[in-house]
């Protein structure tokens, strides 16, 4: 190839990556307003609007600002969080095809997961008096889990 054709490839391949970010962050934007304004109480835009504007305190302020933008955000950072940490996985290991899945990160969690259960009695409800000792922390499992997909790490 001529180092003409070169630079047009590249030139239509950042366009199209370009392109392709735009239409993304729209769909984000387009998700993100569907998320405000749809729920168990409709707000329609001229409440948004006035909301923003600092005109409206009251009842439809207390949904958005406490129930659905902190939503909006944790699904956005929840999402960037996955994102990254595929992309590392991916990186570091030098395989497009890696996953927690196919390197058995989900299987050691899993059983992290089940053993805290059955040997620290974590999450059940109840004080139960059986052989078990039960754990009333509820931080218990997670940190079960945490550390079982380290060591399968």
């Amino acid at each position: 190839m001529k180092q003409r054709d070169i630079k047009v490839e590249y030139q239509k391949s950042r366009q199209f990556k370009f392109l392709f970010m735009l239409f993304v962050f729209i769909g984000l934007l387009l998700t993100a307003y569907i998320a405000l304004v749809t729920g168990s109480a409709e707000i329609g835009v001229r409440q948004l609007v006035s909301l923003f504007r600092g005109d409206d305190s009251g009842f439809v302020g207390q949904i958005v600002y406490h129930i659905r933008l902190p939503r909006i955000a944790g699904a956005i950072l929840a999402g960037t969080a996955l994102a990254i940490s595929g992309a590392v996985i991916q990186s570091l290991l030098r395989n497009p095809l890696a996953s927690p899945f196919t390197l058995g990160i989900s299987g050691a969690s899993a059983f992290g997961a089940a053993f805290a259960i059955i040997v620290f009695g974590a999450g059940s409800s109840y004080a139960g008096s059986g052989d078990l000792a039960t754990v009333n922390n509820p931080y218990i499992l997670t940190a079960s889990a945490f550390a079982w997909s380290l060591i399968g790490v």
